[in-house]
């Protein structure tokens, strides 16, 4: 019976209850089944159903010539009812030769409806499947008494077994399709730099943030080759992605890539296979993360870091030279008192011989000129003290925090509190960045040999005006160590003065160096809660 031959109530009356995509895709497979069940029957009517697990009902997706109630009727029917409803329990065919005799609709409201249709007969055939779960049923049914004979029977067999496998395939056709749209949404609004490829190395999904990271725009790239994208991928990164085709994760955690513009970019990135149902590998998948920032900031702080060791040499070098020059000069003084005393009683008297007036001569040009070593000595250490420049503490405070940490003095929350619209001091940047890394670094040491669990400095900048009507700003470091005792206080700026097992006792006084070579005053005042440091340095006019 084609479509065609039926009257207009019946023509176009294959329908779908939802438009859904998974029902809109099933339509042809569902009219190719009806038609053919009707067919095979030779019946009037027809209709297929697709069973829901959920409520546990069948619903009717697609009929030929029954009317909406009638549908109406049976998709809010119990799923037990009917001749359908037998089928879907027993899991067999159903056929029902005259409803007006049959114990199935005998006294049910089912009864009713059937004679309303003008339906006298009808077989209900479920559609299973491999697993042997119910998947729906068609029925045929019939103007006057029928039952098919055991060629239909066989028929209606076959095509319930092919019709169950095409639901089956559409359906996971359908739950591939919707898997990879989920997982192309996925990637393309993943927050980090996603790929998805083909086993040729063709984009499949793509991440925007990929299209940002790479400043590829807003370029459609699914489809194309990775090569021909980055025609620059270095041979290294080639043979990573052939490792991941063959099964293998490869990942590097820091790699450079060189640009076809000149420009060099570094990259945390791994690559790894996906597999297809099979279990075979399909592609790979690709993530990268854009470490340049990171990179650069890296290569500053060991910048920075390196001038700070060259000035802490240097001020070392200096303060110990200053330190053996206020002991050795007062006696290098003395030898040349005595010696020109010496020379001069001698010659008084008339006593000296020519010998020993040379050698009292020699041993007091000596002894000055000893003195005159060390002074220059000294001069050669402080020379050079570094350039002056506008300061922003705003920024050195973060550089030396980053410092103190990247040098395995972390571990402790930091507090700054900076006064507003802060004006740049004057002062030799690296200089005072090392200050406070020291005042840091003292801190942490402070509270680490305390058993401070909840480590916290609070560094604290106001602007003030010191002795002299100078406008200064001030540094104060505090920590919430034991804090210093005011004996303490008389001699921790003295060079060679440590409380570290380990320390020889310059930090401090390099400090107190520093600060006074910028034009400011470094003093600790005693606290129980706590070390506290202050340093001033002028502002820039």
């Amino acid at each position: 019976m084609s479509p065609g031959s039926k009257d207009a109530s019946q023509r176009g009356s294959i329908r779908i209850g939802d438009p859904l995509a998974e029902e809109e895709a099933l339509q042809p497979v569902l009219v190719e089944v009806l038609d053919a069940a009707i067919a095979i029957t030779r019946a009037d009517f027809g209709n297929i159903q697709l069973f829901d697990p959920v409520d546990g009902r069948l619903q009717i997706v697609a009929h030929r010539g029954l009317p909406s109630w009638w549908q109406d009727f049976w998709n809010a029917a119990d799923g037990g009812s009917g001749a359908c409803g037998t089928a879907l329990a027993r899991r067999e065919r159903v056929v029902v030769e005259d409803v007006e005799e049959s114990p199935i609709f005998y006294g049910t409201p089912a009864l009713e409806i059937q004679r309303r249709a003008g339906i006298r007969a009808v077989q209900s055939t479920p559609l299973v499947g491999r697993t042997g779960n119910p998947i729906g049923m068609f029925s045929t049914h019939f103007r006057r008494r029928h039952r098919p004979d055991e060629a239909e029977e066989r028929l209606l067999d076959l095509l319930a077994q092919h019709a169950a496998a095409m639901i089956e395939r559409v359906r996971a056709d359908l739950a591939l399709r919707d898997s990879e749209e989920r997982f192309r949404i996925l990637i393309e609004h993943a927050p980090v730099a996603l790929a998805m490829f083909d086993s040729d190395m063709r984009y499949l999904a793509v991440s925007r943030r990929w299209l940002r990271d790479y400043g590829l725009g807003e370029q459609d790239i699914v489809g194309r080759s990775h090569y021909e994208v980055f025609p620059e991928i270095p041979e290294r990164w080639k043979a990573a992605h052939r490792r991941a085709l063959a099964g293998e994760v490869v990942q590097e955690r820091e790699d450079h890539f060189e640009r076809i513009d000149g420009t060099v970019t570094w990259h945390h990135w791994e690559v790894r296979p996906w597999r297809k149902v099979d279990g075979t590998v399909g592609g790979v998948v690709l993530f990268t993360e854009d470490i340049s920032e990171r990179k650069q900031a890296e290569a500053e702080i060991s910048e920075l870091r390196a001038e700070m060791e060259s000035l802490t040499k240097s001020q070392i070098a200096g303060q110990t030279a200053a330190a053996i020059a206020h002991e050795i000069n007062q006696p290098l003084s003395a030898c040349a008192s005595y010696a020109e005393a010496a020379l001069r009683l001698a010659q008084s008297e008339g006593q000296g011989s020519e010998p020993l007036r040379r050698a009292l001569e020699g041993s007091a040009r000596q002894a000055q000129r000893a003195g005159e070593v060390v002074r220059e000595l000294l001069q050669f250490f402080h020379a050079g003290g570094g350039a002056i420049e506008q300061v922003q503490l705003a920024q050195a405070i973060p550089r030396a925090l980053a410092l103190v940490e990247g040098n395995g003095h972390g571990g402790f929350h930091a507090v700054v509190d900076l006064a507003p619209d802060l004006r740049p001091v004057r002062a030799n940047r690296v200089q005072i960045e090392k200050v406070i890394v020291n005042l840091l670094r003292n801190g942490v040491d402070a509270m680490r040999a305390a058993g401070v669990e909840t480590r916290q400095i609070t560094i604290t900048v106001r602007a003030i005006e010191d002795d002299g009507n100078r406008a200064m700003a001030r540094v104060t470091v505090q920590d919430c160590g034991p804090g210093l005792r005011a004996e303490e206080i008389q001699h921790i700026f003295l060079p060679f003065c440590s409380g570290k097992p380990a320390g020889i006792g310059m930090g401090l006084a390099i400090s107190r160096s520093l600060i006074e070579a910028n034009g400011g005053r470094l003093w600790c005042e005693p606290a129980a809660g706590g070390g506290v440091f202050h340093f001033t340095v002028p502002f820039a006019a």
